[in-house]
C-alpha cells in the first residue's frame, strides 16, 4: 500500500501523464496538417525526393511505411472534420485516428467516432473497424453469402469474447453492418 505522500505524488503523475499525452496528440495533429500542406505543395519534389513519404523518411527519420501512413492519415483527416478536430484538441490518440481513417468517410464519421468512445484502447477499435470495412466492401446477396456471414459473425463473437472480455459486446455490435445505436448507453 502506498504511503499518503506517495499516493498524492502518484495521483499528480496520473494527471500529468494524461495532459502530456493530450499535448502529444495535439502536436501530432499539427504535424499531420503540415505534412498535408507540404504534400499538396509538392515541397518534397523541390528537395529532390521521390515522394513526401521518402522525404519524411530522410528528413525526420521515419521508416518508409510509417511515413506513408502519416501522409495517408494527413490526407484522410481533411475529409473528416470531427475526427480532425478531436485529434487537434488531444481527445483522440493518433493510433485511434489512424484506425478510424482506414474505414471512415464523411457520411459515417459520427458512427465510427461513437465506436471510439466504446473502446478503451486502439486495438479493439482497430479490429472492429477493419472487420466492419471488410463486410461493407462486399456487395453480394446470395444465400451462400448470408450463411458465410452468419458463420463469420459467430466466429467473430467467440474470438472477441476470448480476446476482449467485457468489451467484446461492444466490439461485436460495432462490427455488425446493421448495429446503428447499440453502443449508446447500455
Amino acid at each position: 500500500m502506498l504511503e499518503q505522500p506517495d499516493r498524492a505524488y502518484s495521483d499528480a503523475l496520473v494527471d500529468q501523464i494524461a495532459i502530456c499525452a493530450a499535448h502529444i496528440d495535439s502536436a501530432q495533429h499539427q504535424l499531420l496538417s503540415h505534412i498535408r500542406s507540404f504534400e499538396n505543395l509538392k515541397g518534397w519534389s523541390k528537395q529532390g525526393s521521390k515522394s513526401c513519404a521518402h522525404w519524411l523518411s530522410w528528413r525526420i527519420g521515419l521508416g518508409l511505411c510509417a511515413a506513408r501512413e502519416k501522409v495517408r492519415v494527413a490526407h484522410a483527416l481533411a475529409a473528416l472534420p470531427s475526427i480532425d478536430a478531436s485529434l487537434e484538441r488531444g481527445e483522440l490518440s493518433y493510433a485511434k485516428v489512424r484506425a478510424m481513417t482506414r474505414v471512415a468517410d464523411a457520411t459515417r464519421t459520427e458512427r465510427y467516432y461513437s465506436f471510439e468512445k466504446a473502446f478503451g484502447t486502439d486495438k479493439p477499435l482497430q479490429d472492429c473497424l477493419e472487420e466492419k470495412g471488410k463486410w461493407e466492401a462486399l456487395a453480394q446477396d446470395s444465400e451462400q453469402y448470408a450463411e458465410a456471414k452468419r458463420a463469420a459473425a459467430r466466429r467473430r463473437a467467440e474470438k472477441l469474447s476470448k480476446k476482449y472480455g467485457n468489451q467484446a459486446r461492444y466490439a461485436h455490435a460495432a462490427a455488425r453492418p446493421s448495429a446503428p445505436s447499440t453502443l449508446r448507453g447500455s
